[in-house]
């Protein structure tokens, strides 16, 4: 199509997007597959896997802890040998669980009212000792691109995919809360170069813990990209 083509295309999207917002379309579709849907249990089962997808970061810290060990020296008090870790693992072990919570209030401010009120700008996440002056100003410089779909750098055309799918786009490029998930991976990997891993096996617990960790943080996210429809919730 030529430019003037899709700028009249472009005004049919907005055009019908504004119908869809005066007949519940989807709502009509949807009762018309599902007749027997049940509104309540679609809401609690929605509400139910939310609530399972909250990702904890015991398992993870738990993996790190037992396998990310230093060579530390061992004292023997009372018939019982006590290690005392080595400051080095120690730091590490340490960083990595900071990390792992910069990540959830990262990722919660935008989904949760509460923690985005505690931490409403990356200052607040300074000033609470989840991150260094350092880090502050690498996680600022860091650019999140996705391609080819930046919304405010598109042509005529591929701004009406973006018309329909400007929240999912927009939130993808703004958040960031998956950058202190990339630097723990580092240090896992870091640490397995200089030998206090011992083995890929134990790299490769300590990445699928790190993966199931982030996952729980996507999944969360999908949920309040794609809400149900208002209308779903105001039958009986």
């Amino acid at each position: 199509m030529t430019e003037d083509q899709q700028k009249v295309f472009i005004k049919y999207v907005v055009l019908f997007d504004s119908w869809t917002k005066e007949i519940p379309l989807t709502f009509l579709l949807g009762r018309l597959s599902s007749p027997s849907t049940d509104v309540g249990d679609m809401l609690i089962l929605r509400w139910w896997a939310c609530c399972q997808l909250i990702s904890w970061p015991d398992h993870l810290l738990y993996s790190v802890s037992a396998l990310i060990r230093g060579a530390d020296v061992s004292v023997i008090v009372d018939a019982v040998t006590f290690c005392y870790e080595a400051s080095e693992t120690r730091i590490i072990r340490k960083t990595i669980a900071r990390y792992a919570i910069l990540s959830s209030v990262l990722a919660w401010r935008s989904i949760s009212l509460r923690v985005h009120t505690r931490y409403p700008t990356d200052e607040h996440l300074l000033d609470s000792g989840l991150m260094t002056k350092e880090e502050l100003a690498v996680f600022k410089a860091v650019n999140v691109h996705v391609d080819p779909h930046q919304v405010g750098h598109l042509p005529p055309l591929a701004k009406a995919h973006a018309f329909f799918f400007g929240t999912f786009f927009h939130q993808t490029i703004a958040q960031k809360w998956f950058v202190p998930i990339n630097w723990i991976q580092t240090m896992m990997v870091r640490c397995f170069e200089k030998g206090t891993l011992g083995h890929t096996n134990e790299l490769r617990v300590l990445l699928d813990a790190l993966e199931k960790y982030r996952n729980g943080f996507f999944q969360l996210f999908i949920y309040d990209w794609i809400a149900i429809p208002l209308v779903y919730t105001q039958v009986g």
